[in-house]
């Protein structure tokens, strides 16, 4: 039912039956302002709206939405070094900040240590770190950003094996001679192996381990020649 005027144009007309299509749509701010809540095709918008200083759509899903949760914190307290640390943890970055008071070097300089144990950065990651420090320390603040990549030792896997079988078949029943032939084998390894990809090209420090191969075993052959009686 339209309650526009007997007088309304052609024109009036259109855009009435054009808006009465906006309240069909469902929409909820409340939702769209959260960042858990959001759609994840509006997260960028979101992201632009809290003043984000660092975004990738390569990121997963999840981390934009811990980017943008820890956006409004990390602004009350930019230019501190807990600002840095929240907003680099809140793109899964683990990073070890020291100031210059701690290991006696020039003052109003820090330490940037990023520490990796599953993979290495790609050239891109490593300028959106760098890029990410820089808006949010302090600007007379100087720093070394240090890339670590860790091999942790991990439980080895181990297996061991037992395999043992025998088979006599006899035919005819009566004969002359039968032979039977039994195989014991037994067997233990271990291997492991690490395979390393680094990126940037820059790195300062690589923790790995070499492959190493153990194997032991034992094998056992009897052979038994049954005669019947009266052969």
């Amino acid at each position: 039912m339209s309650l526009l005027p007997n007088n309304t144009t052609p024109l009036e007309e259109g855009l009435a039956d054009s808006t009465r299509r906006i309240s069909e749509i469902p929409a909820y701010p409340n939702h769209v302002w959260h960042p858990e809540s959001c759609p994840a095709n509006c997260l960028p918008w979101l992201a632009w709206a809290l003043s984000v200083d660092e975004w990738d759509e390569a990121w997963e899903e999840q981390t934009k939405r811990n980017v943008i949760k820890a956006s409004i914190e990390v602004h009350r307290h930019k230019g501190t070094l807990g600002a840095v640390k929240k907003a680099l943890a809140a793109t899964g970055v683990d990073i070890t900040v020291t100031e210059w008071f701690e290991y006696n070097g020039q003052p109003y300089t820090f330490k940037a240590d990023v520490n990796l144990e599953t993979r290495g950065l790609t050239e891109k990651e490593y300028d959106n770190i760098n890029r990410l420090i820089k808006r949010t320390k302090n600007v007379r603040s100087h720093f070394d950003l240090t890339v670590y990549l860790t091999n942790k030792t991990k439980m080895p896997r181990v297996a061991v094996t037992c395999q043992q079988g025998q088979q006599t078949t006899v035919i005819p029943y009566l004969t002359k001679e039968m032979n039977s032939q039994l195989c014991t084998c037994l067997t233990s390894g271990y291997q492991s192996a690490v395979t390393h990809q680094i990126y940037p090209f820059i790195t300062t420090q690589l923790t790995s381990n070499i492959c190493r191969v153990l194997v032991t075993g034992y094998q056992a052959v009897n052979t038994i020649t049954i005669y019947p009686k009266g052969a």
